[in-house]
């Protein structure tokens, strides 16, 4: 942060401290000198979104669903990032005013509810999308869908399997293998 007062309170800056307008906050930069003058770059952040479908359920939680976490009622646990690859940067409800930012684990879904996404801000001002139909592929095709939670479930269950097993290992009792 240190430069950071100097930086913002250069000539261009008015008496009470707010930028004002010049071509050059508006040029096109590139990497290079970005590196070499230290200049911030302004840009404006886009979204994607994409609507939760109905096979996940009237509610489900976007991580996990640990106990802890979702006292009230066990919902699906839909795993967004770990399952699916989705980091959601938000949810806009369905019939809601404002999105919620910055989602949890913990967070609860529906039906018709979107997820944000970000975009890829590009060097040219220009964005590209971060995720694609494609990429969405295994939330929004129910088959697909189902058959990454069974693996998922299946996975989680041969691990603490493996686990339990690992702690209950004494290699001095005699018939014990692995």
């Amino acid at each position: 942060v240190a430069g950071l007062e100097k930086v913002l309170a250069s000539p261009e800056s008015s008496p009470g401290g707010r930028r004002q307008p010049s071509p050059s906050n508006f040029r096109v930069l590139n990497k290079q000198e970005v590196i070499l003058t230290g200049k911030l770059v302004e840009f404006t952040v886009e979204f994607d979104c994409f609507s939760f479908p109905s096979h996940i359920g009237s509610e489900a939680v976007i991580g996990d669903n640990k106990k802890d976490s979702c006292p009230a009622t066990p919902k699906r646990a839909l795993h967004l990032r770990r399952q699916f690859h989705v980091n959601l940067v938000g949810i806009q409800r369905s019939g809601g005013q404002e999105p919620q930012w910055f989602p949890r684990a913990n967070a609860v879904v529906g039906p018709d509810d979107l997820g944000l996404v970000v975009r890829l801000p590009c060097m040219d001002g220009s964005t590209m999308p971060t995720l694609t139909d494609q990429d969405l592929s295994g939330l929004m095709e129910e088959e697909k869908f189902r058959n990454s939670l069974q693996m998922a479930d299946s996975l989680r269950t041969t691990t603490h399997e493996i686990l339990a097993r690992a702690v209950s290992f004494d290699p001095a009792l005699p018939g014990q293998s692995y």
